[in-house]
């Protein structure tokens, strides 16, 4: 549920500086195109989910920002994924551009580490009929509902066609794993570098979220030495944002030291090589490790 503070449709003043789409050329306001954008803009505000955020601009009234909440169930599980968006000069004859504020990760075979968008809605993946974009039909809420569940959903690996059988389910699960690594270093580079406009709305999202983040890594089986690196830098990166974690017993240490048998787990978790943080940093892992470990033992 998003707060009043945090509106699902926000109309705002000028784009953001690091917004893809702030050098192209503004578009020449025809009659048509106007009717078209004012259309969304009226679907956008009384129609998104709670999970998809749309800023649009006043000044910039061919540019939008986006932000999708990765649904529960999926490896993009309470992540947050910004799409930057173009309406041409002849939308809607064409469908919008999209751009996918990616990091340099590939997150799905439909989302390319350059930002590239493949979606038969916005005419860049196969498909036919209604699959496609039409005009005075399609809608810039459909692409991010589209993007949301057909995209961001519980088993990627089958967003490419021909992928059946056994053999291609293990390599789903595999690939899930990844995703997962990835989402959550997608999480860590969103921290450090949000989009300027969302900036305070991914502080707020990952403070409500922290819990069930960390809790995605109960289904680690195992424990390997790099989901606990990244377990780590994600706890970092959420200290270093002033992100708390939910409240631990007192008297953690001596507490910790009765669990003789947790030690190596601990050990494992904390004492990784050549990652290093600050003490104060490195102090709240000791102390979320200890919460996470209450939850797993």
């Amino acid at each position: 549920m998003l707060e009043k503070e945090f509106r699902n449709y926000d109309i705002v003043t000028d784009p953001p500086a690091d917004h893809h789409y702030l050098s192209t050329k503004p578009v020449h306001a025809s009659t048509k195109f106007a009717k078209a954008i004012s259309k969304e803009w009226r679907i956008l505000a009384t129609s998104l989910p709670e999970t998809i955020l749309v800023h649009v601009y006043s000044t910039r009234f061919d540019l939008m920002r986006a932000a999708i909440v990765g649904a529960k169930g999926t490896p993009y599980s309470d992540g947050l994924f910004f799409f930057d968006i173009f309406c041409p000069g002849n939308y809607p004859a064409s469908p919008p551009k999209v751009h996918f504020r990616s990091h340099g990760l590939r997150m799905n075979p439909n989302l390319y580490s350059n930002g590239s968008v493949c979606l038969s809605l916005l005419n860049t993946w196969s498909g036919r009929g209604e699959e496609k974009w039409t005009e005075n039909k399609s809608t810039v809420l459909q692409v991010l509902v589209s993007l949301q569940g057909l995209v961001l959903n519980s088993e990627p690996y089958f967003n490419e066609p021909f992928r059946f059988g056994l053999f291609e389910n293990l390599l789903s699960s595999n690939y899930k794993d990844n995703i997962f690594e990835l989402s959550c270093k997608l999480m860590i580079y969103t921290l450090e570098n949000p989009p300027v406009d969302f900036a305070d709305f991914v502080e707020w999202h990952f403070q409500g979220r922290v819990h069930g983040i960390v809790m995605n890594f109960k289904d680690d089986n195992g424990g390997s030495k790099s989901r606990s690196r990244l377990l780590c830098r994600l706890v970092a990166a959420f200290e270093e944002n002033g992100i708390r974690f939910p409240p631990v017993a007192d008297q953690v240490k001596g507490e910790l030291m009765k669990f003789e048998e947790k030690w190596d787990t601990y050990k494992m978790i904390v004492k990784i090589e050549p990652f290093v943080v600050p003490l104060s940093v490195g102090v709240s892992i000791f102390l979320f490790v200890h919460y996470l470990l209450s939850l797993f033992f």
